[in-house]
């Protein structure tokens, strides 16, 4: 079956194409209806194929199935909405596993049954775990970070945001940060200002670069502190106060392989979305059409001002 399909055809240019899609008796068939967009997309699109390779796009997506293999065992039937571990999500079809797919609730908005991020929402809330009555504090307000944390919100005693944008220091005040502290006036100080010296206990670093983690490593306090990694660090990162790291700092890398189970963290990923657990009303600030796949991505990897998180509809 023809189908159209975004790809990275240039450096930051992204392209709709026309592609054949040729299904195996054991997948199933899947109109994508939306798919999120992902900062760990921002390599490809800014640097580019390297010679023929193709770069496809989207791993956050939600469909509806449209046709069954015929080895396809279970409870799948045509019509119903799915979301799960497939690609490209940017396309207007697609095929899956039926073993990585996952039933969306009938009470969840499609355009928040973006199940591999909700997954993902899961496996970082993981990276929170601390002793009731902690203080706990973000360093970058993006989506990830500050979605992720607003879970915990109710058990710790300080859960402080910091970022140098207004506009993420108020999206992480909605999610339910008690302090908000510029990044470039002395965050260190007002740290150690709000918990009375006792600095964090875990610190979720959430700007995937060097900067962020250095400063997530001078915000730690107490008997083994954690920094939780909830940024996608795909560069090289070093750290200048390493010093800090000997009082017995715990790192937490809670990325899809700090998972016990990934599609249990898909099925709870949207459980707990569907009963309200996280306020995606919020979060999702930007909304596209599949034919602006291109103005999306540059929106979205530019993080231009007022976004927070994107889903482009197919």
């Amino acid at each position: 079956m023809k189908i159209t399909r975004a790809r990275v055809t240039a450096p930051q240019t992204v392209e709709l194409e026309d592609a054949e899609l040729n299904p195996r008796p054991d997948v199933v068939v899947i109109r994508n209806l939306a798919c999120g967009i992902c900062h760990s997309e921002r390599q490809g699109w800014l640097h580019g194929p390297a010679g023929t390779e193709f770069i496809g796009l989207g791993h956050e997506p939600v469909g509806e199935i449209v046709e069954l293999g015929a080895d396809v065992k279970g409870p799948w039937h045509v019509g119903q909405r799915v979301s799960g571990y497939w690609g490209p999500g940017m396309a207007g079809y697609a095929v899956a596993s039926p073993a990585s797919l996952a039933p969306v609730p009938d009470s969840l908005p499609t355009d928040h049954a973006i199940g591999e991020v909700l997954a993902c929402l899961v496996t970082c809330s993981r990276g929170w775990n601390h002793e009731f009555g902690a203080d706990l504090c973000l360093v970058g307000c993006g989506f990830m970070g500050a979605v992720s944390v607003s879970g915990v919100r109710h058990s710790a005693r300080n859960l402080i945001a910091v970022d140098l944008k207004p506009e993420r220091l108020e999206f992480a005040r909605r999610q339910g940060a008690t302090h908000t502290v510029r990044a470039d006036e002395d965050p260190v100080a007002q740290v150690r200002e709000i918990t009375e010296g006792r600095m964090c206990a875990v610190v979720g670093e959430a700007t995937g670069v060097g900067a962020g983690l250095d400063l997530a490593v001078q915000l730690v306090g107490g008997f083994r502190p954690v920094i939780n990694l909830i940024s996608w660090l795909n560069h090289e990162v070093r750290l200048s106060n390493l010093a800090r790291l000997d009082r017995g700092v715990v790192l937490r890398n809670p990325h899809p392989m700090y998972a016990p189970d990934r599609m249990e963290e898909l099925r709870l990923g949207l459980s707990f979305a569907a009963r309200g657990a996280w306020d995606l009303d919020d979060a999702i600030s930007h909304y596209w059409p599949l034919a602006e796949v291109h103005q999306a991505y540059t929106v979205a990897m530019n993080a231009a001002e007022g976004y927070i998180k994107g889903v482009v509809r197919c």
